[in-house]
């Protein structure tokens, strides 16, 4: 699996739509329930690239430094798209820690 394309692919979705919640004149709520819906797309989808690379290397830490130099470059003036997309990247990396023995 070509990791950083995934990556990139997730960060760069995730980017339109947070940015579209963000900047839209949606209620309170209904900006509250579409993020819960991006945040459960997004550690989805990094639950499918975090196990897929745990299969492939042992070190999962390089996962991490893939992730942070994709979001640097794609990131850009988009400091908030930055931190959640990485926060959203933790919880599925803390679930694989205590379902993987020796992980």
């Amino acid at each position: 699996m070509h990791f950083e394309g995934k990556i990139s692919e997730n960060f760069s979705e995730f980017c339109t739509i947070f940015e579209t919640i963000s900047s839209t004149e949606y209620s309170d709520e209904q900006k509250e329930e579409m993020m819960e819906l991006l945040k459960a797309q997004t550690v989805e989808k990094h639950l499918f690239i975090v196990r897929t690379f745990s299969k492939m290397k042992d070190d999962t830490s390089e996962l991490s430094d893939i992730v942070w130099e994709v979001v640097e470059e794609r990131g850009k003036g988009k400091f908030a798209s930055q931190e959640f997309f990485q926060n959203f990247l933790m919880l599925p990396w803390k679930y694989m820690k205590t379902q993987i023995p020796g992980k």
